[in-house]
Order: structure tokens, then sequence, then C-alpha cells
């Protein structure tokens, strides 16, 4: 998150138009680079832009796949996580990325206590 927030707003510091930004992000896509793939949307109206963030759990799929990495030690490398199975935030392009998440986390936490806690069965006292 932090080198996007870091490569988007180098472009903008140097003056270059949004639509040039968003080609050149379409470009850079293609060509497989990373940081241009996790950047799904470019909202430079509102300063901010959509990434898709994906969680680093390891299956165990990948962990069997570790330890049958064969003789010589060469490790099968996973395709990467489709961009629909990936975390979507909006990042405002005005904060650090530490700031960006602590945002999201804080807005994610206010959700979760507002969200009533439902249990199967109530205990409640005769």
């Amino acid at each position: 998150m932090e080198e996007a927030l870091r490569s988007v707003n180098g472009l903008l510091a140097r003056g270059m138009d949004w639509g040039d930004i968003e080609r050149l992000i379409s470009m850079e896509r293609e060509n497989g680079n990373v940081v241009a793939e996790i950047i799904v949307e470019c909202r430079f109206g509102e300063g901010k832009m959509v990434l898709a963030l994906r969680e680093d759990v390891e299956s165990e799929d990948e962990e069997d796949s570790d330890k049958d990495s064969g003789e010589d030690g060469d490790r099968k490398i996973s395709p990467r996580q489709p961009v629909s199975k990936a975390i979507k935030i909006e990042v405002d392009l005005g904060l650090s990325a530490w700031a960006n998440a602590r945002e999201y986390f804080d807005k994610k936490k206010v959700a979760a206590e507002k969200v009533p806690l439902t249990h199967s069965s109530p205990s409640f006292p005769p």
C-alpha cells in the first residue's frame, strides 16, 4: 500500500495529468507491475484511490507444497490471488499508509461494535 501511495503521489507532485496517470497504471498492470496490480480505481477528484489488498494467510495446500519442495530446494510459487478475492479498501492520498491503515481499522472496529451479536440459544436468568 505504501508503495502505491508513494508512486501515485509522486506522479501527482510532478504535475502529471490524472488521465495520464490512469493510463500509466493500466500499462504497468499489463506489464505485471505488482504495485499497479493492487490499484483498482483512482478517484483523484476526491483525493482517494481504491486498492485491492490480499491477506497473507497460508493455506494447508501452500504448507504441503513447501514440504514437498523437491530435492533441489526449489519452491513452487503459487499464482497470485485474484483481485476479486482481495479486500478492497479506499485510501486517502493525503495520508500515509500507516494513517490509512489506522483509519480503516478504526472504522472496522466501530462497525463491528454496531453489529448485534446473535446467539443460537439466548440464556436469560429465570
